[in-house]
């Protein structure tokens, strides 16, 4: 049985423009004695860092303002360790996985934007998770947030 851990993250904004942004500064952590991820600066940017256990898996509450096809964005930098590492995000049962993985980003570990892809979703609140395939003690990513975008019906 392949147990989870979640790291609660309590807030997430949609704005006028029907984008929905998932920060990194918004997450606090679950109960859990060992779990190793954590909320830190990065240069003057909140990340989700140290994420080093495939179990510790950050998520989002959300709303979702109009139905419609979201294109999917998450904002990270990743150093040499973290490339190729992949990761599934998910919202309302919908699941798309990172084709080839987490991509190093330059080497002053600059926050990158890298759209992963599109979900159709239904308006309401719903549950966002990103959860990394990594192995225990191999670094995922530093995400700063999870940005969704309303494309059209």
């Amino acid at each position: 049985m392949k147990l989870l851990v979640a790291l609660f993250c309590l807030a997430a904004s949609a704005g006028p423009s029907n984008e929905i942004v998932a920060r990194a500064a918004a997450c606090t952590f679950g109960p859990r004695a060992g779990v190793q991820a954590r909320v830190e600066q990065h240069g003057k940017t909140t990340v989700i860092a140290n994420w080093i256990q495939p179990l510790d898996v950050p998520y989002w509450t959300v709303d979702v303002p109009r139905i419609g096809r979201y294109a999917v964005e998450l904002v990270y930098a990743a150093k040499p360790a973290s490339a190729g590492v992949r990761f599934t995000v998910t919202l309302q049962g919908y699941s798309m996985g990172m084709t080839k993985g987490v991509v190093q980003a330059t080497k002053d570990e600059k926050l990158e934007t890298f759209r992963i892809g599109d979900m159709e979703l239904e308006p309401g609140r719903h549950r966002l998770f990103v959860q990394p395939e990594n192995k225990a003690g191999q670094p995922a990513m530093m995400l700063e947030r999870v940005q969704l975008h309303w494309i059209g019906n």
